[in-house]
């Protein structure tokens, strides 16, 4: 063997892989540059705050205390009940036929928006009226709506109706702070006044 074929086959031991070429491989067994998957890096961590998603829930003093309101279901069924009382205890006839038996509350606007379904304030939305004439009210309102436009006036009426149509939400608490006005104001009528409204009730 030769000093030269010994040096030639020194250099072609050598040359095991490619030079480095952009977009080719280094070499046949491995993939390329732009195939390699980015190395994933996490986050530091700031201000010493945990990295989980998860977020701790703040019960707040309110929170605790909305949770511990009554059922608005009872509370509405309640409010009618109060409602009713005092609008017969403070007008104990029909306030259209002026009987004096079988006295209902009578909605001026339908009782199935709540924001105007307890208001018992002189002009309100609540007074009282016989089942019969609370009947007829409902298919035929305008001896009703006569009689509250007679007393409080068309403008008052008006108000009203704007009430009733724009239909505002009412929260529980404040369902629960309107019973603890009326029970108040029941507490301040006299016991014969109350007692006459239970007796002139409408049984049916």
């Amino acid at each position: 063997m030769t000093r030269h074929s010994s040096i030639k086959r020194g250099r072609s031991r050598l040359k095991t892989t490619k030079p480095l070429v952009s977009g080719k491989p280094i070499s046949r067994g491995t993939k390329s540059l732009k195939s390699c998957a980015p190395i994933k890096t996490t986050k530091p961590i700031a201000r010493g705050k945990p990295m989980s998603k998860k977020r701790k829930v703040k019960h707040t003093a309110k929170s605790k205390w909305v949770s511990l309101l009554p059922d608005r279901a009872v509370v509405i069924a309640e409010l009618d009940r109060l409602t009713s009382l005092i609008v017969r205890a403070r007008t104990p006839r029909c306030v259209t036929c002026h009987r004096t038996n079988n006295l209902t509350a009578s909605h001026v606007f339908r009782r199935g928006v709540i924001d105007t379904r307890f208001d018992v304030d002189p002009g309100g939305n609540v007074t009282t009226q016989c089942a019969g004439e609370n009947r007829t009210h409902s298919e035929r309102p305008a001896k009703l709506l006569r009689w509250f436009i007679d007393n409080f006036g068309a403008r008052k009426l008006s108000l009203l109706q704007k009430r009733y149509q724009a239909n505002a939400r009412v929260e529980t608490w404040q369902l629960v702070e309107t019973q603890v006005k009326y029970e108040a104001i029941l507490a301040t009528m006299p016991p014969e006044q109350i007692a006459i409204a239970n007796e002139r009730a409408f049984r049916g």
